[in-house]
């Protein structure tokens, strides 16, 4: 029996881009898979951005049990470990290591400590840990790198996505969800949830696209 799935994972470098007038680099810094550079480039000029995504390498994902999962709805690749959310239908966070071999899988749907009823986004933070946002509870479940629970923490928005900053945290939120008269789509809190920044508010008629990810991404010293 095969033990490997039949869709295999790329790893890329990646040149970050940035809008601009001036002509594309004649020199290309090569970087380390997961890694980004960043490249001034003319937008105007530039047919095909193929030649700034080079594939580093193939890495066919174990198939065992434990580790099937549907979509690939977020990954990140953090100290030579894959994580792959699956949000919709296993509705968890999978790591392999960086041969493909199968590690864990973290959080559960449920009612007990440390299960969620809504996995919309995760983060891997420098220790290992895992926090996954519960769109649906409000919170954030923290996870030890072994996949043991650590701790819940709850906010006073309703937010589908979010980022760890140094000092704090980005969050995209869903419409009203700090009531109805504040609607921003995207707040700054400190590292207790306490809102510091808000913007971008929503339209009065936007509706709540449930299920679609606005995941928020790295671009070098930026969040996208």
């Amino acid at each position: 029996m095969n033990r490997y799935l039949k869709l295999i994972i790329p790893l890329f470098s990646i040149m970050a881009i940035s809008c601009s007038q001036s002509k594309k680099s004649e020199k290309l810094i090569e970087s380390d898979i997961g890694k980004s550079n960043q490249l001034d480039i003319n937008l105007g000029e530039t047919e095909s951005f193929d030649p700034y995504f080079r594939v580093e390498k193939y890495v066919a994902l174990e198939v065992i049990k434990e580790a099937y999962f549907a979509d690939i709805d977020k990954l990140i690749i953090h100290k030579d470990i894959i994580y792959i959310m699956d949000a919709l239908v296993k509705k968890k966070v999978f790591a392999f290591d960086i041969n493909g071999d199968f590690i864990r899988s973290y959080g559960a749907i449920g009612d007990a400590p440390g299960e969620y009823q809504k996995l919309t986004d995760f983060e891997v933070v420098e220790n290992g840990d895992v926090q996954i946002l519960d769109r649906q509870q409000k919170k954030i479940h923290i996870y030890n790198e072994m996949g043991d629970f650590k701790i819940s923490k709850s906010t006073d928005f309703r937010a589908e996505a979010f980022k760890i900053l140094d000092d704090g945290y980005l969050f995209s939120l869903v419409p009203y969800s700090m009531g109805s008269d504040l609607n921003p789509k995207l707040i700054k809190t400190d590292l207790e949830f306490n809102v510091l920044q808000s913007f971008f508010n929503y339209s009065i008629d936007f509706k709540d696209l449930k299920g679609d990810f606005n995941i928020l991404k790295d671009a070098g010293d930026l969040v996208l």
